[in-house]
């Protein structure tokens, strides 16, 4: 039997720093984003907690990366 991983709320997600600083500044802006347009209540929401190669896979697909772009309703 295949274990899912656990949830967590999306609000704790938005806590999270990135160690680079250039990439914590892209990250921000991704917050704001998420901020000013998800609907009140979206930091309760409950989202598996993947990592970035459980999401990709081990290599970085340039294909994948660009559906990425729009996971954001903006």
């Amino acid at each position: 039997m295949v274990s899912q991983p656990a949830t967590q709320p999306l609000g704790d997600l938005a806590l999270l720093e990135c160690e680079d600083q250039d990439d914590n500044a892209i990250l921000q802006r991704i917050k704001n984003l998420a901020v000013a347009h998800l609907p009140e209540g979206w930091r309760s929401w409950k989202v598996f907690g993947l990592s970035r190669k459980d999401i990709l896979g081990a290599g970085l697909d340039p294909q994948i990366l660009s559906k990425v772009r729009f996971a954001l309703p903006t």
